[in-house]
């Protein structure tokens, strides 16, 4: 199939440093590239029996179901915000776990549970935090298997709001700077404890 992929630019830059539509099957082919089409160029690795599918919202998806699947984006200096940042990902749970992790970049000491950022579903709820500023899930209606939900957080150091299929859902007042780190950035798995995610 062929897919339409979208990489909004400003002077000839990304705006988003991370930009993966998943349009290319690299299902069973463990650390192969998964691109990224920002020019930031954080391409990922695939590791584990992740099974594409071409069925996703926007290109592809990837089905994430055990603590050995998972996309890695090796540390890069554009992946560590400190005063403002959106993440947005198209999710499908094919369960309920308490903690699934859809994006996730872990504090470099990876004893020490807590993300610079993550974006993931807490107790059936969209979920969206900033390591050290604000861990918070939306108080709305549970998430259900099996549909598909287009979850965003966004942070500016002055406004935290969440989103949950264009509506916001959740939004505080925090002042706190995004911490950075040199770990890497996971998709479908959290590196700290191996909290991984159920679903595509």
């Amino acid at each position: 199939a062929v897919h339409n992929i979208t990489d909004w630019r400003l002077d000839g830059d990304s705006i988003a440093v991370l930009n993966m539509p998943f349009d290319t099957n690299r299902s069973g082919q463990i650390g192969s590239y998964i691109r990224d089409y920002s020019t930031s160029e954080n391409n990922g690795m695939i590791y584990g029996d992740n099974i594409f599918s071409e069925s996703g919202v926007v290109g592809g998806s990837y089905h994430f179901d055990e603590y050995t699947d998972y996309i890695e984006i090796a540390d890069d200096s554009s992946l560590d915000m400190v005063d403002e940042i959106t993440l947005g990902a198209w999710v499908k749970f094919d369960s309920l776990p308490s903690y699934p992790r859809v994006i996730a970049k872990q504090y470099s000491d990876l004893t020490t549970a807590g993300s610079c950022y993550q974006l993931g579903m807490r107790s059936s709820k969209a979920r969206f935090a900033i390591g050290g500023v604000f861990d918070q899930y939306a108080s709305g209606d549970d998430l259900q298997m099996g549909q598909w939900y287009y979850i965003v957080g966004t942070y500016d150091r002055q406004t935290a709001r969440l989103y949950l299929d264009g509506q916001e859902i959740w939004s505080d007042s925090y002042s706190g700077a995004i911490r950075t780190s040199d770990e890497n950035l996971s998709i479908g798995m959290s590196l700290y404890a191996g909290t991984y995610n159920y679903g595509h």
